[in-house]
């Protein structure tokens, strides 16, 4: 009988856990929600009718939230949500490897499908979210329509960052705003580049570079780049 407890305890217990009690759900701290929201209204009041565009949603916790806030703020432009649905591709795990990042670590988000964020979006009661598969390193995003207002770029790694900076960037709305998440500094300052998610960052800085495009760091882990 102590044994069977023990075992309850031990599997039975901490599964019922995860089922039946909250989980902060989300990839950002709450300080750090409140500067995404801070600057999605900036950009949403800058071009009222603008495009909304993430691009990395994995299972579309950060998606739920900002389509929600959208639905409040009245926001009447299209919001569109770009992934693989399936995780890193071998192209981008090659890439980060040659350039000596830790890529063997790049396994997760494997474990979701466009099917099931369309779900989780349509419990949620948020504005229309259109959902595009796609590896972010070779789309040409035009199913994007007009002016894009905002972009959330969270694809982590160098490839694809880079090409997306090159593309949107030109179809981004003066007053618009690009936020990259895991721009990341060590204690003394400069750019944390080495770490598992360091490519986004190595590719905005390249790209910072060659267009003379000035950004700002916030909230401990973004990278915020205004068009004036």
């Amino acid at each position: 009988m102590r044994d069977l407890i023990r075992h309850w305890l031990m599997t039975v217990l901490p599964v019922s856990r995860r089922v039946l009690l909250h989980r902060y759900p989300y990839m950002h701290s709450p300080a750090q929600l409140m500067t995404l929201l801070a600057t999605l209204d900036e950009a949403i009041t800058a071009v009222p009718a603008g495009a909304v565009v993430e691009v990395g949603c994995a299972a579309g916790h950060t998606t739920v939230m900002l389509a929600r806030h959208l639905r409040d703020r009245g926001h009447r432009g299209p919001y569109l949500a770009f992934d693989t649905f399936g995780g890193f591709t071998a192209e981008d795990k090659a890439s980060e490897a040659a350039s000596g990042r830790p890529a063997e670590r790049l396994t997760g988000f494997t474990k979701n499908s466009r099917q099931w964020v369309a779900w989780t979006l349509a419990q949620n009661k948020t504005v229309p979210v259109q959902l595009v598969q796609a590896d972010a390193g070779r789309a040409d995003y035009a199913e994007i329509p007009g002016a894009i207002a905002f972009v959330l770029l969270d694809v982590d790694v160098e490839r694809p960052t880079a090409h997306t900076l090159r593309q949107l960037w030109r179809r981004l709305a003066p007053g618009g705003i690009i936020l990259l998440d895991d721009c990341r500094l060590n204690a003394d300052g400069s750019p944390a580049l080495s770490g598992k998610f360091g490519g986004g960052h190595a590719a905005l800085l390249d790209w910072a570079r060659e267009t003379g495009v000035p950004f700002d760091y916030a909230a401990g882990k973004y990278a915020i780049i205004r068009k004036t």
